[in-house]
């Protein structure tokens, strides 16, 4: 059945898809690094790749409510400020 699949199908009838929304970050992490590795210089010590993670208490996708969207906006300016110096050194580089 899969023999003729081009890329499309493996990803939706393949349920590859359904692996990488389950898998946990780590894979994630670990997958797009490979990927974007490919992208790179010739000098390991430059990467393509910066990946932003704070820390969530509410993982619920679709909480809209006023106090959550509250709640992560100072997530995300606290981390920010927090993570300063790696971003200006991705910036730098890149």
């Amino acid at each position: 059945k899969a023999k003729g699949w081009g890329l499309g199908q493996w990803g939706w009838q393949g349920r590859l898809i359904e692996v990488l929304f389950d898998a946990p970050s780590d894979i994630h992490r670990y997958i797009t690094k490979e990927l974007m590795g490919s992208l790179e210089s010739e000098d390991a010590t430059v990467s393509r790749y910066l990946r932003l993670q704070p820390e969530i208490t509410n993982d619920t996708m679709d909480d809209a409510t006023r106090s959550n969207i509250a709640k992560l906006k100072r997530v995300a300016k606290n981390y920010a400020w927090q993570n300063q110096g790696l971003f200006q050194n991705f910036l730098e580089i890149n």
